[in-house]
């Protein structure tokens, strides 16, 4: 019986991080019933945030991982229905309006334009700026 459980606990844990996974990449093709619970979109927000925070400049293709991070997270907040939009996170602090949070976002999209180049040279430090806004805006709404 101990074993049982011991196995069940690990085949979650293993399972967690796998549906995170599927949840980033595959957002735009998930049922729009799937993102209206709070819950499915606590998870997905968390998912982007822990994949955001996972990347470093020298991580291959970082500045197109991030680019497609920052699409992933924008497509996500777009779709977000404006009457259910949060007032308040998890943490007790106002979210600012939902115009407000994809201007931000697009700002974090121009910061990485320039990959859209032949060749995408990023310098490092816009690379981690965008990298930190796109946290701090995540960190926000959720």
């Amino acid at each position: 019986m101990l074993l049982k459980a011991a196995l069940t606990k690990v085949q979650t844990q293993n399972t967690v991080p796998l549906l995170l996974q599927r949840s980033v990449a595959s957002l735009r093709d998930m049922p729009a019933s799937t993102l209206s619970s709070a819950h499915s979109r606590s998870v997905v927000l968390r998912g982007l945030l822990s994949q955001t925070r996972a990347l470093s400049p020298s991580t291959p293709y970082a500045t197109a991982r991030l680019a497609r991070l920052t699409d992933q997270s924008e497509y996500f907040l777009l779709q977000w229905p404006h009457d259910e939009w949060p007032h308040i996170n998890r943490t007790g602090d106002s979210v600012p309006s939902k115009p407000l949070v994809i201007n931000q976002i697009s700002r974090v999209t121009t910061l990485l334009s320039p990959v859209a180049s032949p060749t995408p040279v990023l310098a490092p430090a816009t690379w981690l700026l965008a990298q930190e806004s796109l946290i701090k805006i995540l960190c926000t709404v959720l």
